[in-house]
C-alpha cells in the first residue's frame, strides 16, 4: 500500500536527500518548504504521515505551532517533529502539542528516517 507523506522541511539539501530517500522506500511524498505552503496542501491533499522541521518559522508560525492545526485536519495521520536540537523539553513540547514522535536531525539519516516513519505508520495500522 502506497503511503503519502507531507514533508515541511526549509533546508534544501535535507529536503531533496529526505523525500529521495522516502520515494525510494515506496512513499508518496510532498516536500512543501514554507507553511505557507502547508496550508494550501491541508486546503487540498491529504497524508497518512507528516514530518515536520521544528526550526521553521514565517510571521507568526512556526513548524511546532502546526502540530495541533495538522492534527485536527488530518487526525488519522502520524505526525513526526524534526529538530536539530535534542533538548528534552523542545521533544516533550512537540509530543504535547500531538506529534507522535520527535526526531534529532543530527542522528537522523536518510535510511533511520525511512525505518522510523515505517515503524511509525505501521503503529497506525495495528491500532
Amino acid at each position: 500500500m502506497i503511503q503519502t507523506l507531507l514533508l515541511l522541511e526549509d533546508e534544501e539539501v535535507l529536503g531533496r536527500v529526505y523525500s529521495r530517500s522516502l520515494r525510494e522506500a515506496g512513499f508518496t511524498v510532498t516536500w512543501l518548504k514554507t507553511i505557507k505552503d502547508v496550508q494550501q496542501f491541508m486546503e487540498e491533499s491529504s497524508a497518512d504521515g507528516i514530518i515536520l522541521d521544528q526550526g521553521i518559522k514565517e510571521e507568526e508560525r512556526s513548524g511546532m505551532s502546526l502540530i495541533p492545526v495538522l492534527k485536527k485536519k488530518f487526525p488519522k495521520a502520524k505526525i513526526a517533529m524534526l529538530s536539530n536540537y535534542s533538548a528534552f523539553d523542545i521533544g516533550d513540547q512537540a509530543m504535547k502539542a500531538g506529534a507522535d514522535a520527535y526526531w534529532v536531525k543530527l542522528n537522523t539519516t536518510p535510511s533511520s528516517l525511512v525505518r522510523n516513519l515505517q515503524e511509525l505508520l505501521l503503529e497506525k495500522h495495528r491500532k
